[in-house]
Formats: structure tokens, C-alpha cells, sequence
């Protein structure tokens, strides 16, 4: 019996964690670390051809990138007087 190679469009929608960790220039791993440790919420899982994968909405990346600037690494602002 052949395999189905249609993938219904709306599975196809979404990034996954590669393309997000490039959009917002942090290493794939960070993004997997974020998620173990429960700094970020576990985008949506789907499952396409038996392959699960996070599909990371527009929500999902900008509550990425707000971590991701709440993370910064580097000194600390001196306080001006």
C-alpha cells in the first residue's frame, strides 16, 4: 500500500523551531532549554507524516522575543545620576 504524500495546507502553516531560533538569532538549543525549563509555554505539537513538530505561531514567536530580551546576557546599565 502506498504512503499519502498530501499534507493538508493548514498542518503546513507555522514555523518550526529551526526557523524561529534564525528569526530571532538565538541557537535552536536555547529555544529547547527555554521550553524544558518553563520559561516560555510549549508551542502547539502537530504530527505530519508520523513526524511531530512544534508549529510556533505569530503569538507564540513574539512571546519568544519578549523573552529573549528579558534573557540578555552582558553588564548591567549603570544607574545614572
Amino acid at each position: 500500500m502506498a504512503r499519502n504524500s498530501y499534507i493538508p495546507i493548514h498542518e503546513m502553516t507555522g514555523r518550526n523551531t529551526a526557523e524561529v531560533a534564525k528569526l530571532l538569532k538565538v541557537a535552536k538549543g536555547t529555544l529547547l532549554r527555554w521550553l524544558r525549563d518553563g520559561v516560555l509555554p510549549e508551542p502547539k505539537q502537530v504530527s505530519v507524516a508520523g513526524v511531530k513538530w512544534r508549529k510556533w505561531s505569530d503569538a507564540d514567536i513574539a512571546r519568544a522575543r519578549s523573552v529573549k530580551t528579558k534573557m540578555r546576557r552582558g553588564p548591567k546599565p549603570r544607574n545614572q545620576k
